[in-house]
């Protein structure tokens, strides 16, 4: 299903683009590495995956905010982890548009399993992440249970397909 409108594109779909997919098996893999370390349970299967496509643009992020806040407010995290969740989409979603190329579209994967949530984002760049993040990513660490990064190759030369994603944990009930 493709929602448009003028100034975004909402695309709903069950699988997500080939770069991405890539990542998503790693950061699958990580997610059951943490069930197996104690990380509450984590699963890899996702009982409910949205995709959303939008222009990699800072007037975006209340998109990509209200997706993440409804996906999390529907499977019953308190409101303490949506505000986490939220908090992490704006840092995660600043950081990718300050790294994706001109005209490139902010691909974001929002998957809910169990007591898990999981938000694998994307974009093209011809910089990449940085190699030390700053008080960005920190913060990132402290609202989230887990941050996975990927740098691909892209397609043509010189572009990479960075990839970003974290788990949020649902730590009690409502």
């Amino acid at each position: 299903m493709v929602l448009r409108c003028s100034s975004f594109r909402v695309i709903v779909t069950a699988r997500a683009a080939k770069g991405a997919e890539r990542a998503a098996l790693g950061i699958h893999r990580s997610a059951e590495r943490m069930a197996e370390t104690g990380v509450n349970k984590v699963s890899a299967r996702p009982q409910s995956t949205t995709e959303l496509r939008v222009e990699a643009a800072r007037d975006q992020l209340p998109i990509i905010r209200a997706v993440a806040r409804t996906l999390a407010h529907r499977r019953g995290f308190l409101l303490t982890e949506i505000a986490d969740i939220t908090r992490a989409v704006d840092e995660v979603g600043a950081a990718l548009i300050d790294a994706a190329t001109l005209g490139s579209p902010l691909r974001c994967s929002f998957e809910v399993s169990g007591s898990a949530f999981l938000l694998t984002t994307a974009v093209t760049s011809h910089r990449g992440l940085p190699r030390y993040p700053g008080a960005r990513w920190r913060s990132l660490e402290a609202l989230t249970d887990r941050v996975l990064t990927t740098d691909l190759l892209g397609e043509s030369s010189g572009e990479r397909e960075v990839v970003v994603a974290f788990i949020k944990q649902r730590r009690g009930r409502r």
